[in-house]
């Protein structure tokens, strides 16, 4: 960010710290929609596979198609923030996934199901572009990753949300009222922002010489980093869309007893990592080390720890499992935190949900490959073993991508 776009922030209230995280936080709120609206199919996935008659393979494929229009539309809807502008963009993306979340609960055939969580994807692509635009435009390079943690919190809350309110469903009968809700929200949401960007219009001036896409699809450096998110965040994918079926499969309890008593511990863990590997970073730079090699620090750290989760499946009750998959929560939301904000550190504000974009389509297509390989792997092996292989081994190969950019200039 530049010297006057950073005065431009400093200046544009007297109690600015305070306005900029205000709006930050209610990104948080748009993180919490975006997973909660996305988690419910997988908290409600042991009814909902019963009712339209699907194995872990079809399931698999369900969340792919989720996936690969999360990843197609993530980069269009970044290059139309940078253009646009963030609130617009942002409010139309939660209104599509609200919309289609809605509509999920109006299911009635696997055909409507089907277009339903494809019309999610649409949507919730502009999730991630949108806080990222937000932290870039809002906050010191220093602050960004802190401000990504934020960001991974809201994430956590989603997800958190999403068995407590599946179970509360189910325990009346009625799993569309999960789903018809979290949508609604969403549109409460569009009407805060709006009110609460015109009372704050903070923003830094556009540099038009550096708001272009292309300079940053030329750079090896952005490839780079959408390689290293599409393997770091295999263990995301893995947790985000399979831990209540596996507490189901593992240990035998109902959909209804796994959300209620154990799939809300996991996100506690990676609100936790992602908080911890802002900090951390923050901490660095604030002691003098440059920004990126601060992000690449914790990223190989928390890679390292990351192995951990080999030993989930070997974990024998629901409590340690669940507190098991916390811990890979941890490790890996800690390092997806800080990747995530490389692309702002890199490219600055007028750039990043462009970036930003790149790594969330790199997510998609990680959910789009990796979900039916592990419904592929756990049919053909009864185990999970092999997926929780492939999750703990593959952050550190993404940081083997990236390790060469701490000599990067930001």
């Amino acid at each position: 960010m530049s010297s006057s776009a950073r005065r431009t922030i400093l200046n544009a209230a007297p109690e600015s710290a305070r306005v900029r995280w205000l709006l930050i936080s209610f990104f948080l709120l748009s993180s919490s929609l975006n997973y909660l609206d996305r988690l419910l199919l997988a908290s409600l996935a042991p009814v909902l596979k019963a009712e339209f008659h699907l194995n872990d393979l079809g399931y698999g494929n369900l969340v792919a198609v989720f996936a690969i229009t999360y990843a197609l539309c993530a980069p269009v809807l970044g290059w139309l923030m940078d253009r646009v502008g963030l609130t617009p963009v942002a409010s139309l993306a939660v209104g599509i996934w609200s919309i289609a979340g809605v509509a999920t609960g109006f299911a009635r055939s696997f055909a409507q199901l089907f277009w339903a969580r494809l019309a999610l994807g649409v949507g919730e692509a502009g999730g991630i572009p949108g806080t990222g635009k937000a932290y870039g435009t809002y906050l010191l390079p220093k602050e960004r990753a802190l401000g990504a943690g934020v960001g991974q919190l809201g994430i956590s809350i989603g997800s958190l949300v999403a068995p407590l309110l599946a179970a509360w469903a189910l325990r009346r009968g009625h799993w569309q009222w999960a789903f018809v809700i979290a949508g609604c929200c969403g549109f409460i949401w569009i009407a805060g922002w709006w009110l609460l960007d015109r009372r704050f219009p903070v923003r830094p001036p556009m540099d038009k010489r550096s708001s272009g896409a292309r300079s940053v699809l030329r750079d090896a450096r952005f490839w780079r980093l959408v390689i290293a998110n599409f393997l770091a965040m295999a263990g995301y994918t893995l947790w985000t869309y399979w831990t209540t079926l596996y507490l189901v499969g593992r240990f035998h309890l109902t959909a209804e007893h796994a959300n209620r008593a154990f799939a809300w511990i996991p996100p506690l863990g990676g609100t936790a990592g992602a908080l911890l590997g802002g900090y951390l970073s923050m901490r660095w730079i604030a002691r003098g080390m440059h920004e990126v090699p601060s992000r690449l620090r914790v990223c190989l750290i928390m890679g390292l720890l990351a192995l951990e989760t080999i030993v989930v499946p070997f974990l024998p009750s629901p409590g340690l499992a669940a507190a098991g998959i916390a811990l890979s929560y941890f490790f890996i939301a800690a390092g997806s935190t800080n990747l995530y904000t490389l692309p702002v550190d890199i490219y600055g504000a007028q750039r990043a949900a462009f970036a930003v974009s790149g790594l969330v389509a790199s997510y998609g297509a990680t959910t789009f490959v990796f979900n039916p390989l592990f419904g592929w792997t756990i049919e053909r092996f009864h185990s999970y073993l092999p997926a929780c292989v492939l999750a703990g081994c593959l952050p550190l190969a993404g940081y083997s991508l990236i390790a060469g950019l701490k000599r990067s200039s930001a």
